[in-house]
């Protein structure tokens, strides 16, 4: 599945913003070096057969690839006149779910040593495998607690190392909200930023005093007109025609 957040759009728009479950994992929580050295890297078929082997013979109540989300706003915008609301839905699949036994299960497939692999990233997995039971206990508040299961794989050996934590529906809930809460100020100060630089271009003058180069100024109504409607343009120009300024300006 694709986790992308959309923070590419205008913040003016009333499109949903979607997020990623790992997307959110690895941007509030990645602690540490940022290069794993000792990874020996998987296909994504490679995962998906391991964790297909590893959930054979599972309970009737077990499913796989459980889809969840949660919706959230982001308020931003410099007082009450230019106060904005992006609504944001955090989407993810979780890997293997009994909802009767309270189970939560996320696989990671390796060749590198396990242990190392945990030592790194531990945290990080755990974090995103926290941040789906801290929706499921929303969704689910008649759950007081949840097993987390966090599984590495070999993709030929068949080895299974499994890393076991039990928390409560509160403390899960806590973790999702602590989590959106750390990602949500950095939303909102990036929306901020926008707003502030877009009331800056829009008092912004041309920055010659002689005004236009011949034939810059047609340039530059045309990349105008072709970014406002989102259209491509092919422009042709010779040395010294001003080209850069006349397209970065508009």
């Amino acid at each position: 599945m694709a986790e992308s957040s959309q923070t590419g759009q205008d913040s003016e728009s009333s499109a949903v913003l979607n997020i990623g479950v790992r997307e959110l994992a690895e941007f509030v929580h990645r602690r540490g070096d940022i290069h794993l050295r000792y990874d020996r890297s998987t296909s994504g078929a490679e995962g998906i057969a391991a964790q297909r082997r590893a959930q054979q013979n599972r309970s009737a109540d077990y499913e796989a690839e459980l889809s969840v989300r949660h919706e959230f706003d982001v308020v931003f915008g410099d007082g009450p006149a230019e106060r904005q609301v992006q609504a944001c839905v955090l989407r993810g699949r979780i890997d293997g779910c009994d909802l009767a036994q309270g189970l939560l299960e996320e696989y990671k497939t390796t060749r590198a040593n396990i242990d190392l692999v945990h030592a790194h990233a531990g945290l990080l997995h755990m974090a995103q495998l926290k941040l789906y039971g801290g929706m499921l206990a929303i969704s689910h508040p008649d759950k007081t607690s949840f097993q987390l299961h966090l599984c590495y794989c070999h993709p030929e050996e068949g080895l299974i190392q499994t890393q076991r934590e039990e928390l409560s529906g509160a403390e899960l809930r806590e973790f999702l909200e602590q989590t959106l809460a750390s990602y949500s100020n950095w939303l909102s100060e990036f929306f901020n930023h926008r707003l502030a630089r877009n009331r800056r271009i829009e008092a912004l003058q041309f920055p010659f005093e002689n005004a236009f180069r011949p034939n810059q100024r047609a340039l530059a109504g045309r990349s105008y007109t072709a970014l406002c409607d989102g259209t491509n343009l092919l422009l042709e120009a010779g040395t010294g025609t001003g080209k850069t300024l006349g397209v970065l300006f508009p």
